[in-house]
């Protein structure tokens, strides 16, 4: 394994692997397959949400170009073996390069999965639907809720694409991010979701980085914990929720139920930063990059690190 140090301004070790090598996520993740990629291909959305974990992210313009995305792909299903790419952004269909980049994945025999806020994308998804497998859209409420933490008529345009996605061949799927103000909600858009031949609902904790940092007030209140309970087991008679484990401690979980965790996913955002688990997404405390430019992972080491803080996995119960 190569030792080299980085810039001469901050002195961190960054090691790196070579052809001959063991591969850093191998050697100090003890990771030997990843099932899914989680690859956010920019920041720029069209949406500034009050709970996005991206933050002032969303300003930022780097992105992957198509060959650095096809590059990573290959990479970590030939190292990993893949089975899937899930390209999220940002809004993904805001990147010109979208259609080739599922159309790559499709090549190389992965499930291909993109997750979107729904908004106007009905023209790209009549070219990309042959290649993707599965639509992820962002509802977060009913409409006058969801419209008030997104924007205005966002709810009616989540609807019609889940609709459209169907209409043409494309699997779908509704992740709501749990606040104090859509928990009343969810037995409802559980049932809207059936109507669209939604699979499942998957239902996330709101952790406070990014935009939800500056509001607080998103945050579940203690006593409407209950109200969550019921809602979900209402919601799970219509269709099939997919719980965060950490959003309802009084859910019975089966744990004979839990997706896996043993490595289920990585994530890489627009600079480079590789997470390993999601709860550490957007807190700057990645311990890899991978290197665009070179096509390679880079060990960074720090205290505070995802992996000296022992950073478990996000794990879902289906209810």
């Amino acid at each position: 394994m190569a030792l080299f140090p980085a810039d001469n301004q901050t002195g961190v070790r960054v090691e790196a692997e070579r052809m001959d090598d063991e591969h850093p996520l191998k050697a100090h993740a003890h990771i030997g397959h990843v099932e899914k990629l989680y690859l956010e291909v920019l920041y720029r959305c069209n949406f500034e949400c009050r709970h996005c974990f991206q933050g002032v992210n969303l300003k930022r313009p780097e992105r992957f170009t198509l060959d650095e995305a096809t590059r990573a792909i290959a990479h970590f299903a030939d190292h990993f073996g893949l089975s899937s790419v899930t390209i999220c952004g940002g809004e993904p269909f805001l990147h010109p390069d979208l259609e080739a980049m599922l159309a790559f994945a499709k090549l190389r025999g992965l499930d291909t999965v993109v997750c979107t806020n729904g908004y106007r994308i009905h023209k790209i998804l009549t070219r990309v639907a042959s290649d993707l497998d599965h639509l992820r859209v962002s509802v977060d409420g009913l409409c006058e809720t969801h419209d008030a933490i997104r924007r205005p008529g966002s709810f009616k345009a989540c609807v019609d694409t889940l609709l459209f996605a169907r209409a043409h061949g494309i699997r779908t799927s509704i992740t709501m991010t749990v606040t104090n103000s859509n928990v009343g909600d969810i037995g409802g858009l559980a049932a809207i979701a059936a109507e669209c031949g939604a699979d499942h609902i998957k239902l996330h904790e709101l952790r406070p980085i990014g935009h939800a940092a500056d509001h607080p007030d998103l945050i579940v209140a203690p006593g409407q914990r209950s109200q969550l309970t019921r809602e979900v087991r209402r919601a799970a008679r219509d269709v099939p929720v997919f719980l965060d484990e950490d959003a309802s401690p009084a859910v019975a979980l089966d744990r004979s139920r839990m997706e896996r965790t043993d490595l289920d996913r990585i994530e890489i955002q627009p600079d480079g930063r590789l997470y390993v688990s999601c709860k550490a997404v957007g807190a700057d405390s990645n311990a890899f990059w991978y290197d665009k430019a070179h096509d390679c992972v880079e060990y960074r080491p720090a205290d505070d690190d995802e992996l000296a803080a022992r950073t478990p996995q996000v794990r879902y119960v289906e209810i």
